[in-house]
This record gives C-alpha cells, sequence and structure tokens, in this order.
C-alpha cells in the first residue's frame, strides 16, 4: 500500500529533554482547511496483476500474481485476508498454526490458493473477468474510490465495494459506475495526472476493504487502484455558522444560502487547478454523486473533502468536479473553486464529459438510484438553478443547443451539436445513470421550481434611491435592468404628480449592480434632473420591461419639495476654531442664479476684510440638496489672528441676477497666546500580549495642507515615526477650515519584549513652530507568558505501525523553526523540528511559511495517546502544550513484512527468491518457511537484500532468502508459497505470496 498526503512535507527528528508539561487546553473549534491523506492500494490489470494477485475467471485460479502476462481477467486478493465463500461472506483465512512437515521444518502458514477459495464475491457478471482486492487493518479511512489509467477505449468498468469498521465485520456490498473525466480547455491541467475512475463513495470510518472489479464492455482497464481517503476531522464540521459565500453586491437579487468551501474545510494547497470560464452559461446539469445515502448533517463537510480529495488528487482534475453540491437536508454546499470572480461567475467544472463548457453542474449528495430525493434537496436544487440561469437569461424550461467536445463517457463524438433542455440529467449526455432514477424523474419538478424563481428576474428590477429639489428643479436617482436583456440599458418613465415627464436610459456607471449581476455590466444607473414648479411633489418612477416578461415594475414614489427661484446666493458658515494663532473656517455657498459656478466669499475678522477665497472644495451633499448644481461649492480656509477673542464673519458675494451679498453668519473665535505647536490627542495605549498598540491624531495649524507626524518613545529610546493619515473625520468636525480631508489619525502595533515600559507619543513640529509637544505617555507591562510559543497538533493517522503527525508551532522570539517534543501515553518519544512548510500559518501570523510540524512515529499495537509541547526558546516561561490526538495501531500491522519474488523450474529444481522484515526487530534475520505444493522448508532470510532498506530504513541489506529445492515427483504445475515466522508484537506469520509453477 503506498499512502501519499496532500502538500509537501519534510522531516526531521532530533532528541531533547521537556523540563515542563503543563496542562493542554483543546481550542475553540473554527474553520480551517483539512488536510486530506490517500492510501494506495494497487490491484494491476488482467495481464499484469500486482505481487499478490490471484487470477481468476468464474471463481477459478488461473495464476497468482507474477511477472508472466495473463490472457483473462484476473482476481487479486491478498493472502493474509479473508477469502470470499460463495455466498460472498468472509471465509476464514488460514490459521497462524502451520501443519508439520514431512521433513521436520517447523510448522508454517498453509498458504495454498485453490479453486474454491476464489467464488464469486457480490453481484459479479459471470463469465466476466473481475479484479479484487481484499485489505483488513487497513489505516484508518472514511472513503473509497477506484481509478484506472486513462484509455478512451475502457468504457464498461463496474465496481463493487464493501467495507469493514472496527470489529463489526463486513457491511454490505455497494456497486459504482464509471465516472465521467474531461477537462476543458486541454491545457489546464497536466494531462498525464488524469485518470479514469468510479465516484467516490462515503464509507465512514473504516479500516477493511474488499473491491470487484469487472470490464463488462470486454476491455481490460490497467494500472487498477483502490484508493482509501481520510477526509481528516474538525471540530468546525458541527459548528459551521451561517453560510458565508457571499458573491453578490446587491440585495435585490435573492441568491440561495451556499456554504463556502472554507467552511466545509478545503484546503487550497492541494488544488491545482486555476479556474477556467465559459463565455457565458446555457444549461444546468444535475447530478448524484452516487455515494451513500445514510450521512449526517455532521458528516457533510468530510463527505465534501472526501469528493474534493479523490476528484483532484486521484483523478488529476486539479479541483472538485461540481460547481455546487446540495445535500439531502437542503443545505448548498459551494464547489469548484471560482477565483476572484465569484460563485456567480460562468467557471468551467468537471462533471459532464463533452459538455463542461456552458454549463453549471448542482449534484445532489446521496445515491439516488437507490433512494428518493427529499424535498427540501429538490427545492434547494431548483433555487440555485433558477438563481444561477437567471444571471444569464436561461429559462429553466427552455432548450439550447450545445455542441460535445467529446472525451470521457459522452455519449456525442466531438464536433456533435446537440438540442437539450436547458436543465438536463447527467444520463442525458453520458454514458451513466446519473442522477439516478429517482433524481431523474424529479427532473420535471426542478425546472418549474427553477422557473418560478427565474420569472421574479424575467421583469426588470431596480431602485429608486433617492428624490431632492432645488432651484425649481428636481433630481431622482436610482438603477434598473432586465435580465432579459442584460446588455441593454433599461428604460426608466419618471412621473410627477401622475402626469408622465420624461424618460430616461439606465445606462450610467453602477459598479456595485455589476457585481450584483455579473452578465449586466456596470451602465444600468441613471441620474437626471428635470424642471418643477415650487412646492411639493410627488415623483414616481416606473422601469420598462424589454424581454421576455410583460410587466412595468414601479420602483417606488417619493415626495419632494421644490425651491423657488433664489437669485442671491445661499450657504451656511458651518463652523470655526482657533489654534496657534490662526483661525480656521468652513461652510458652503452656491449662486442660485448661476449654481454651476464656484461662489465666491469673504472673511472678515472683527469688523475687518481679511480675505477672499472661492467656495469650490467638494461638497457631495451640495450637489444632494440642489440638483445640478454640481459638488464644488464648499469652502475650508484659515487666516492669521492674533492671540485673543475674535469675531469672524463670513459673506457670500453675488455672480448672477441678485443684488444682496449675504451674510452667511458670525461665530466667535478665541484664540490662544500660544506658538504654533501642533495639536493632538493620544487616544489610548493598550496591550494585547506582547503586541502595544498607539492610536490618536495630530494637526499642525500651519502645516494644515499636510500630514501629521509623530515619535513614538519606549523606555527613552525612539522606537517608531508614524505619519497621521489615517481617517479621523472628528477631527474635520473639531477644527473646520484647518483638516480639510479627514487624514489626520494614526494607529500602529508595537512588539515588546516582556517586563514594563514607558511609552510616550510627541508631536512633531511641521509649520512655523518649534516644540515638538508630548501627546502623553503610558505605563504598559507586558507578560512574559505572551512569549511562549504556540502551535497545534492537527491530527495524527496510522499506516501499518507508524502514526504521521502532523501540525505546527513558532516562537515569536525566532523567526526560524522551533522544536516540538512528542509524548506518547505521557513518555517522551522524541524531539522534532517544526520546518515543514505551512503557508497558512506564515499568512495567518506574518511569519515565514517553514513551521510545519510533520513527522512519523513507530505505535506499538493498541490505542495510544500522542501529545505535543513547542519548545520555548528566549523569552516566555514555559514549554506549552500544543494538543494530543488518539491513534489505533492494530496488532497484525507488526507483522513481517516481504516479498516472495521468484519462483522458477528448471531441470526438476524449483529456485526461490524474496525477502522478508520484521518491524518488532529491522535488524533481526526472519525464518522464512516455504512449500512447494505441501512439502514445506525452513529458511533464514540472511542473504543481501539491499531493497530492503527503502521498506524499513535500517534495516541492513540482510534479509533475503534464495534457495533450490526438488521439484514433486511426477512433474506436472505445483503451487509455491512462502510464510514469514513473525516474531515479537505480530499476530501471524505472514504470506509472503504464492507463485504458479509449472
Amino acid at each position: 500500500m503506498r499512502r501519499f498526503i496532500g502538500g509537501s512535507a519534510a522531516f526531521l527528528v532530533m532528541t531533547g529533554t521537556l523540563l515542563v508539561l503543563p496542562v493542554y487546553a483543546a481550542p475553540a473549534p473554527e474553520a480551517e482547511p483539512v488536510p486530506p491523506s490517500i492510501a494506495q492500494v494497487e490491484l494491476g490489470s488482467v495481464g499484469a496483476p500486482a505481487a499478490e494477485a490471484v487470477v481468476a475467471t468464474d471463481a477459478e485460479v488461473v495464476a497468482v500474481g507474477s511477472d508472466s502476462p495473463v490472457e483473462v481477467g484476473s482476481i487479486v486478493l491478498s493472502p493474509d485476508d479473508p477469502s470470499p465463500d460463495a455466498t460472498g461472506q468472509a471465509g476464514s483465512t488460514s490459521t497462524n498454526e502451520a501443519p508439520a512437515s514431512d521433513d521436520g521444518a517447523d510448522p508454517v502458514a498453509d498458504g495454498t490458493v485453490t479453486d474454491e477459495d476464489v467464488a464469486v464475491t457480490g453481484d459479479e457478471v459471470e463469465g466476466v473477468p473481475a479484479l479484487t482486492v481484499s485489505q483488513t487493518d487497513t489505516a484508518g479511512f472514511a472513503a473509497v474510490g477506484v481509478t484506472w489509467a486513462h484509455d478512451p477505449a475502457v468504457t464498461g468498468v463496474r465496481v463493487q465495494l464493501r467495507v469493514q469498521s472496527g470489529d463489526d465485520g463486513w457491511g454490505e456490498w455497494t456497486t459504482l459506475e464509471q465516472d465521467d473525466v474531461e477537462q476543458t480547455p486541454a491545457d489546464s491541467v497536466d494531462q498525464s495526472a488524469l485518470r479514469d475512475g468510479t465516484a467516490p463513495y462515503y464509507t465512514g470510518p473504516a479500516n477493511g476493504v474488499q473491491v470487484v472489479v469487472q470490464a463488462l464492455d470486454g476491455s481490460t482497464p490497467a494500472d487498477v487502484q483502490t484508493q482509501l481517503i481520510d477526509p481528516g476531522t474538525s471540530d468546525a464540521d458541527t459548528s459551521l455558522g451561517a453560510p458565508a459565500v457571499q458573491d453578490q453586491a446587491h440585495a435585490a437579487l435573492t441568491m440561495p444560502a451556499i456554504y463556502s468551501r472554507a467552511q466545509w474545510g478545503a484546503d487550497e494547497s492541494i488544488r491545482t487547478w486555476d479556474p477556467d470560464y465559459s463565455p457565458t452559461i446555457k444549461a444546468a446539469t444535475v447530478h448524484h454523486t452516487a455515494d451513500s445515502n445514510g450521512y449526517t448533517a455532521a458528516a457533510v463537510p468530510a463527505i465534501l473533502r472526501s469528493i474534493y480529495a479523490f476528484h483532484t488528487i486521484s483523478r488529476g482534475w486539479g479541483d472538485i468536479g461540481y460547481n455546487v453540491i446540495v445535500d439531502k437536508f437542503g443545505r448548498a454546499w459551494e464547489g469548484r473553486y471560482s477565483g476572484d470572480r465569484g460563485i456567480s461567475s460562468p467557471v468551467i467544472g468537471a462533471h459532464a464529459g463533452g459538455f463542461n463548457t456552458y454549463t453549471f453542474g448542482v449534484s445532489m449528495l446521496g445515491n439516488y438510484a437507490e433512494v428518493p430525493t427529499t424535498q427540501p434537496m429538490v427545492d434547494t436544487v431548483a433555487a440555485v438553478i433558477g438563481w444561477k440561469l437567471s444571471l444569464y437569461g436561461v429559462d429553466p424550461r427552455g432548450w439550447t443547443s450545445l455542441t460535445s467536445s467529446g472525451g470521457g463517457t459522452s455519449k456525442y463524438a466531438a464536433g456533435t451539436t446537440v438540442s437539450l433542455p436547458t436543465v438536463f440529467g447527467h444520463r442525458d449526455v453520458g454514458a451513466t445513470t446519473c442522477p439516478g432514477q429517482y433524481g431523474y424523474a424529479r427532473l420535471n419538478d426542478i425546472r418549474t421550481l427553477a422557473a418560478a424563481v427565474y420569472a421574479e428576474r424575467s421583469t426588470p428590477q431596480g431602485a429608486f434611491d433617492a428624490a431632492t429639489g432645488g432651484f425649481e428643479r428636481l433630481r431622482v436617482t436610482g438603477w434598473a435592468l432586465d435580465l432579459d436583456t442584460p446588455a441593454q440599458p433599461t428604460p426608466v418613465h419618471v412621473y410627477v404628480d401622475g402626469t408622465f415627464r420624461t424618460a430616461v436610459n439606465a445606462d450610467t456607471s453602477r459598479p456595485d449592480i455589476a457585481a450584483a449581476f455579473p452578465t449586466a455590466g456596470r451602465a444600468h444607473g441613471f441620474d437626471t434632473s428635470l424642471p418643477a414648479t415650487p412646492g411639493s411633489h410627488q415623483v414616481c418612477l416606473y422601469a420598462l420591461n424589454t424581454g421576455a416578461g410583460n410587466t412595468n415594475v414601479l420602483l417606488g414614489c417619493r415626495t419632494v419639495s421644490v425651491a423657488g427661484f433664489q437669485p442671491d446666493p445661499v450657504g451656511s458658515f458651518d463652523g470655526a476654531s482657533g489654534l496657534g494663532n490662526r483661525i480656521g473656517l468652513a461652510g458652503w455657498a452656491l449662486d442660485g442664479s448661476s449654481p454651476t459656478q464656484p461662489t465666491p466669499v469673504h472673511v472678515y475678522v472683527d469688523g475687518q476684510f481679511v480675505r477672499a477665497a472661492t467656495a469650490d472644495v467638494r461638497r457631495p451633499d451640495i450637489d444632494g440638496a440642489y440638483p445640478g448644481a454640481g459638488p464644488a461649492h464648499g469652502f475650508a480656509l484659515d487666516v492669521a489672528a492674533a492671540p485673543g477673542s475674535h469675531t469672524v464673519c463670513v459673506y457670500a458675494l453675488n455672480t448672477g441676477t441678485g443684488s444682496v451679498n449675504p451674510l452667511l453668519g458670525c461665530r466667535p473665535v478665541v484664540v490662544a497666546a500660544a506658538p504654533a505647536a501642533p495639536v493632538g490627542s493620544l487616544d489610548g495605549v493598550t496591550v494585547s500580549g506582547r503586541v502595544v498598540t498607539v492610536a490618536g491624531w495630530v494637526l499642525d495649524p500651519d502645516a494644515a495642507d499636510r500630514a501629521g507626524s509623530v515619535h513614538v518613545y519606549v523606555d527613552g529610546r525612539l522606537e517608531r515615526v508614524l505619519t497621521a493619515d489615517g481617517a479621523r473625520p472628528d477631527v474635520v468636525s473639531a477644527f473646520p477650515g484647518f483638516a480639510v480631508d479627514a487624514a489626520r489619525g494614526y494607529r500602529d502595533t508595537i512588539t515588546l519584549r516582556s517586563g514594563a515600559h514607558q511609552v510616550c507619543v510627541f508631536a512633531i513640529n511641521q509649520g512655523a513652530g518649534t516644540d515638538n509637544p508630548v501627546q502623553g505617555c503610558a505605563q504598559v507591562s507586558v507578560a512574559a507568558e505572551s512569549w511562549n510559543p504556540s502551535g497545534r497538533i492537527d491530527s495524527a493517522t496510522v499506516s501499518g505501525i507508524t502514526a504521521t503527525v502532523r501540525g505546527w508551532a513558532l516562537d515569536p522570539d525566532s523567526s526560524g523553526p522551533v522544536q516540538v517534543h512528542l509524548y506518547v501515553d505521557g513518555v517522551f518519544r522524541t524531539a522534532v523540528v517544526a520546518d515543514a512548510t505551512r503557508d497558512d500559518v506564515g499568512a495567518a501570523f506574518g511569519v515565514g511559511s517553514e513551521h510545519g510540524l510533520l513527522t512519523r512515529l513507530s505505535v506499538s499495537p493498541g490505542t495510544h495517546q500522542i501529545c505535543g509541547y513547542a519548545i520555548n526558546v528566549g523569552q516566555g516561561t514555559t514549554h506549552p502544550p500544543i494538543g494530543c490526538t488518539t491513534v489505533t495501531v492494530a496488532a497484525s500491522a507488526w507483522a513481517a513484512y516481504g516479498s516472495l519474488d521468484q519462483a522458477s523450474s528448471v531441470d526438476g529444481r524449483i529456485t526461490v527468491r524474496g525477502w522478508a522484515v520484521d518491524p518488532d526487530d529491522v535488524t533481526r534475520t526472519l525464518q522464512v518457511h516455504v512449500y512447494v505444493g505441501s512439502t514445506g522448508t525452513a529458511l533464514t532470510a540472511n542473504s543481501s537484500r539491499p531493497d530492503a532498506q527503502n521498506v524499513y530504513p535500517g534495516a541492513g541489506p540482510q534479509h533475503g532468502f534464495a534457495t533450490t529445492l526438488p521439484a514433486p515427483q511426477g512433474g506436472g504445475p505445483v503451487q509455491v508459497c512462502a510464510y514469514a515466522i513473525a516474531v515479537g508484537d505480530g499476530t501471524s506469520n505472514v504470506p509472503l505470496g504464492c507463485r504458479p509453477v509449472a
């Protein structure tokens, strides 16, 4: 069995002593990537079965795994596993007690495979070769899939499987179909990685599997593999929160609730596919996952991770194939990664061979060839499809033409144009029964329900955002869109007091509408003004239908007050403040007879004219209040003033037909007798762990056009220079005229060593003054515990005797890797450097990625607790725990391991060769018993086999055996079998293989 882990890893084991053993506290559940793992069980093929294979047809042995080709189908058995009996139930295996041999050799197991041992399992088709594997005591897994080398000529593969969980025995047989495979365009993935296969099947936690593979069309799948998928676990699976996909910018579009990839724990590091997009969407394809039906709500994230791992790694697709998956509880889940364009985009999936482009794949979680669909599931499938098709103006009850690109199990050759419903089942385009008889029977219901969703969008929609009155004019703003004609502007009719007044096209830029409706683009806003008599008016807006609908939609009605003509200027002196020998003032002015032109203003201090200015600063609120005037009617300025009390007045100057220069207002102002030093406030100095945050604002009155500057001192030394350019609208309000924009704030963080510190902030003078006043000081204390390392044991998976431990650890004192000490059942086992790549940790903590923990431990039989502790360096008080996990190792995993590589006959002598190692003591040579027919011979595996070290590093090369034995009297075929005699924790004498010798 080969085991592959998603992501890259590095291993380094060190020794050390742990001095402190604190108490571990489990972290709160949170959504996080969950890395899957996949174990491969090799089956080989009919012509080249795997080393342990038994080649058979109709339950009759033809050959046992060898390098010589055979011409019929095969059943591949692991000789140490139960052989099925004639009823398809597991029979008994060879016992650990071997029969006594005639030559006085030690007892060995009888590993002879007979025709009776190779009986029909599951529900095989008679006369069709079957390829079977039986594995017990595997590493833990929760889903199974079967793959084989990509070959368009292999199209009729059927797979049956069953699993065992713990001591519960074998479950029921399940049949899987050959699944589609196609990536579009072809250059978007590594084509050499593509493999044909079944859909993955979620079994729940299991530790044994039996699989039967038959090619019903007479073809020969090659390199057949059973994929055992461990989707990992996460406490967040049971605490999902609200669906998190946010792909629409406007509330007018009712998007179905969809859980995000992050919520079901998608490990984006294993995804190798960058999204490709169709020009548009023309249809939706309905699938089922052909998975188990008895799943719980809490199991769904793990099932999705299993599908993701199988599609991404086992099939070589680079990502999950379906765009959206819907479970039986009616919950929708984001499938295929959509990139920055979001789930509403026409991203191409891998779900219907030949027809992935221009389609959107929705899959129902479960096998709906076996059980009826649930109504919540159907309702959600329809809601998702109706929503998605409405974005692209596609009627769910309509028909469309699609051109096949061939490949996979497509019914249609490349280039064939097919007329299809806009909502069709997978079986309509592929050689499959998907979405099952019950799922297919609900397609009309799905179309009807989806059409109801679509109908809500076949009439125009939009919003009447605002109506304002100005000088004998009124202004209306909003947006409108008809999704039947998304590329065209929608006409909007304006009614005033029940009378049609004007038509306007909704064609101005509205980026928020483009985000909400991806196919529509930006040009769907409107903003127009029209003449109106003074007084109160009711304004109503209608969006006119331009597509399939037949209704013009009322966007709303508003009451608006319109002012009469005012020839003289209007405006406001909003405020004034005295600061550093200067007076700042702000407000606005507008001349009604020339409303689009800036209006001059004059400033008087204590009755004396001191400055002329122009009200041309941007004030969008004025444009909104006076339609058509534009926004450039504000003023913000400062003037020199002596210390003391003053009265400041502002006048707007008439530029049109009026005759009055109106007074906008007067205000008293006190100017302090102080130099022109900067002013500001240190709003707070806060401590969180080892990080200190300083925040405040600064303003230099004689350099008001520039962002302020502050210096932060810690314990009397300059620590940081900050620019006060953050948003602080409150400062603008407090100091009118000085802070023209709102960028006067500062905020920054500083990491401090443990202990007590004094933090002081100084405002730096940028104008005529010379003083850099202190804004404030604060005493802070950083706890030594905040400098302790942190981390987590994410998981531990078992393969044979080896537990693979994954996690991460880092210490704030060091940017480099830190040590982790691992304990097994409370006893120190090893010290490991956490230096594997973990991009997620680097991104989360702003450090490098080399902080991952990934190591292997050999573990004795039984259930064990593995705990980790991050070893503190530098500051800090302890070596904190980073988590514990439980693993179980089967006793059989400690059995010997090896291979019968050769059994051949020449001149009446039989030559056997192979090797054997026992994990209890990899340096120890083992006894091997070889049977020729029923005659056993005991050998010692002590000849040179350097390749044995590849299985158990450190074993040394002296683990081979080779001998020549006499052939049985009378000649004829004979079965040669070899067994390693167990020592230590192993539970049985292990069959190394059997080979027929002529």
